[in-house]
C-alpha cells in the first residue's frame, strides 16, 4: 500500500525514537511517499527558530530520500486529494487532517503511545 507522509509524522520520526516504521513494515509491503507540497511546508518551517525549525530541517532531509509525488496546492489538501485518487493511506499526527481523511474514507496511520495505529481499511498493497 502507498502511504503518504505528512509533515507532522515526519517531524515526529526525527525527534523521538519510535518503532513506527518497523511496525508499518511488519504489516506488509508499504511504499512511503511524500507529496511535493509537504516538502515545501517543511522547507518553510526550517526558516523559523528553535526546536520546531530543527525538527523540520531533519524531517526535510529525510523526506527528500522518499519518493516525491507531484501535487498542487497546500500540503493538507494535496494529501487528501492524492490519497483518494491513489487509494493511499496517510501517515499523520494532525487531528484536523485526520477528521478530513476519515470523512473521505482514507486509511490513516498514526502514533498512539509510541506505537503504530491504523484507522480505516487498507485497500491494496504496493
Amino acid at each position: 500500500m502507498l502511504v503518504l507522509m505528512d509533515a507532522s509524522i515526519l517531524m515526529y520520526l526525527t525527534q523521538k525514537p519510535s518503532t513506527f516504521l518497523m511496525e508499518l513494515h511488519d504489516r506488509g509491503d508499504f511504499k512511503l511517499c511524500v507529496p511535493e507540497p509537504v516538502l515545501r511546508e517543511l522547507k518553510g518551517l526550517t526558516a523559523s527558530r528553535g526546536r520546531r525549525a530543527k525538527a523540520a530541517a531533519m524531517a526535510y532531509e529525510y523526506a527528500k530520500t522518499l519518493e516525491v509525488v507531484e501535487a498542487e496546492g497546500e500540503a493538507d489538501e494535496s494529501l487528501v486529494r492524492l490519497a483518494v485518487a491513489l487509494g493511499a493511506a496517510v501517515a499523520t499526527l494532525d487531528r484536523r487532517l485526520m477528521v478530513r481523511l476519515r470523512s473521505t474514507g482514507v486509511p490513516i496511520a498514526t502514533v498512539k503511545d509510541d506505537h503504530l495505529m491504523f484507522t480505516g481499511t487498507l485497500i491494496s498493497k504496493v
